[in-house]
């Protein structure tokens, strides 16, 4: 007699921790990494990615759009990583 439990669903698997960065060293190694999720507790170093943001929103604007670019390419440069590969905001 076969149980309901063969024939389960396997649990879904946890959800990654992210890195939390409150320095600019440690933020310069969670952009290098692509695994998990990063979190900039630190306003001050969260600022640019903001503004780029904020930038993107105004694409509808030429202007918007130009600056979203080159704020993109003068993060990535400073921090020597990828940063267009995958990220968003998340307000807490």
């Amino acid at each position: 007699m076969e149980s309901d439990y063969t024939h389960a669903e396997s649990p879904k698997p946890a959800p990654e921790v992210p890195v939390r960065v409150v320095l600019k060293s440690q933020l310069i190694a969670a952009l290098r990494q692509h695994s998990r999720p990063i979190v900039i507790e630190d306003p001050d170093l969260a600022l640019p990615f903001t503004r780029m943001l904020q930038a993107r929103e105004l694409r509808l604007r030429a202007v918007g759009g130009l600056v979203a670019e080159a704020m993109s390419y003068a993060i990535s440069r400073h921090y020597s990583a990828n940063i267009e590969a995958r990220w968003y905001m998340v307000n807490m």
